[in-house]
């Protein structure tokens, strides 16, 4: 039960009763970016140095726009590290590994971007002498560190194919970056294992944690040229 207390000053008592519109609380403003020179855009744009503080480490990069603030909540940036498509493309064979029989081998290839893999022209020739290819007892050597070649016979026909070892393909790690990196691919055929089973081949990238550091670093290293200069504070850790 309320007991409310009424001083009347006229002929009419109106009573209201209800609630009161919740007042407006800024909870600051989170701006996600794609791209490191996106990152740097925003910062520079929204935010303002001494009071602007920069962090970074290997999930990507958080920047609190005015730390100087007490009134309200702050307004942030974040970049989480967005991949290319392209590297998305490879990152099965990458991450992984991946085999291909020979179609999927080839029409791989063929969309590839020119000058993504060095040398295309000839590692698709290669790949084809297999074509026509069916029940295979091959043998292999190899002629010098990089190349590997094979001796194959179909019926009394016999042939010879030269591969590569690897291929180098190149591959822009992060979104927008325009930063590529030459990775190393180990190319390896595949025996069959009884009569009319297909050739295929394998693709690792043994090297890709190495790959990877070198994004990374090329990421920070972006972001501090472009903005450390400015008066911007950029630290190593993460911001809560």
């Amino acid at each position: 039960m309320e007991k409310i207390n009424v001083t009347v000053n006229g002929d009419t008592l109106t009573v209201r009763e209800g609630n009161a519109p919740e007042i407006f609380q800024y909870e600051g403003y989170h701006y996600r970016a794609y791209s490191a020179d996106a990152f740097v855009n925003l910062v520079s744009d929204r935010g303002a140095a001494p009071g602007c503080i920069i962090a970074y480490n290997d999930a990507g990069f958080q920047a609190i726009m005015d730390d100087f603030l007490q009134t309200r909540d702050k307004d942030k940036v974040t970049y989480g590290l967005t991949n290319s498509v392209q590297y998305e493309e490879w990152e099965g064979i990458l991450k992984k590994g991946e085999t291909f029989q020979q179609k999927q081998f080839l029409d791989f290839l063929r969309r590839r971007e020119p000058g993504e893999i060095e040398n295309m022209e000839a590692l698709v020739a290669a790949i084809q002498k297999f074509k026509f290819v069916s029940t295979v007892t091959f043998e292999s050597e190899f002629e010098d560190p990089e190349n590997r070649s094979f001796v194959f016979k179909v019926g009394d026909m016999e042939g010879t194919v030269k591969l590569p070892q690897s291929i180098t393909v190149n591959i822009e790690v992060y979104n927008e970056s325009g930063y590529t990196i030459p990775m190393e691919i180990e190319l390896e055929v595949v025996r069959p294992k009884s009569d009319g089973e297909k050739l295929r081949f394998s693709l690792t990238c043994p090297k890709l944690a190495r790959y990877l550091k070198l994004a990374w670093e090329n990421e920070v290293s972006d972001v501090h040229d472009k903005l450390e200069d400015k008066g911007f504070l950029i630290i190593a850790g993460k911001l809560y």
